[in-house]
């Protein structure tokens, strides 16, 4: 006569075996959500900083003479052989125009605008009496950018625009070496000032070409307009 199969038993072990797997399960998922759920730590692979800020440069006779942009490595790194900053002129102003009168926007925009234009010229044309160290280079100004930061519509169908007119140029910086100082300094700088408007000279390092400290890859001109020297 066949043996029997005690079913129960069976199913009693089916159910330990089951019961151990499950159990093994609940003690293994938390380390596996542990190593998830640390984050990676991004490595700074920059060792070398670009520090750009304005002072006196170009010395005579052992005086600096000339306001301009300094451009330094501080960490005691050399960077990468070519560097790129961009320098831009922002021109800032605004114009009022009637909302009732036809055509009142596109005249009090291109009176604004023209001033705009003929600052900006100045501003480069100034400028364009410059220093540089040998290891510094200029691109040609591009075209001026406008664009429109604000615009409030007031009393009496009044409407007050606010905006802004840029240009722009790339200076290349190659062969920097460690700790080394570079610049590029002007015999006049012009800040000009007029009334609703102003302009602001500019050099921001380029992303990629600032190293370190991302704090001190930018810095402003604020010499008048026809100062001499420093």
């Amino acid at each position: 006569m066949p043996d029997q199969i005690d079913l129960t038993d069976t199913m009693e072990r089916k159910l330990a075996t089951r019961r151990s797997l499950v159990k093994g399960a609940a003690w293994a998922t938390p380390a596996v959500v542990a190593a998830v759920a640390a984050p990676a730590v991004a490595a700074t692979t920059d060792t070398w900083n670009l520090k750009v800020d304005t002072g006196c440069l170009f010395g005579v006779g052992g005086v600096d003479a000339f306001p301009g942009f300094r451009f330094t490595e501080t960490l005691g790194q050399t960077p990468p052989t070519t560097l790129t900053l961009t320098q831009t002129f922002t021109y800032t102003g605004s114009y009022d125009y009637s909302r009732v009168v036809p055509g009142a926007e596109a005249a009090a925009k291109l009176g604004a605008t023209t001033i705009g234009v003929t600052n900006l010229g100045i501003s480069t044309i100034l400028n364009a009496v410059q220093f540089k160290s040998s290891k510094v280079s200029t691109s040609n100004y591009g075209s001026i950018v406008y664009t429109e930061t604000g615009r409030t519509n007031g009393g009496l169908s009044m409407t007050h625009v606010t905006f802004t007119q840029t240009i722009s140029r790339t200076i290349t910086i190659t062969g920097l070496n460690a700790g080394e100082t570079v610049g590029l300094g002007y015999l006049i700088n012009s800040s000009i000032s007029l009334p609703g408007a102003s302009v602001t000279n500019t050099v921001t390092a380029d992303a990629g070409s600032g190293g370190q400290n991302g704090a001190d890859n930018t810095a402003a001109l604020s010499w008048d307009l026809l100062n001499l020297g420093c």
